[in-house]
């Protein structure tokens, strides 16, 4: 699990992480999945550190997430 900590100005740092298990882990991902290219950043105090997410294989907790726009067919 990533919060505001793993938000660094180099990206994420996922050195130091809370490990969940699979059920925790798809249940937390219902309401906040992310994806690659998505952007992240701390909730409380500053806005910290904004990171452009490059991997999809951990939960968030406490840290903002802006899901990149996906191309509607509709649109066009």
């Amino acid at each position: 699990m990533v919060t505001s900590k793993n938000l660094t100005h180099s990206g994420l740092d996922m050195t130091d992480v809370s490990f969940l298990t699979d059920e925790d882990f798809n249940e937390i991902n219902k309401r906040s999945k992310v994806s690659i290219g998505d952007i992240l950043f701390g909730m409380i105090g500053t806005i910290g550190n904004p990171v452009i997410v490059d991997r999809d294989d951990f939960a968030i907790k406490n840290v903002a997430l802006i899901k990149e726009k996906t191309s509607n067919p509709n649109d066009e």
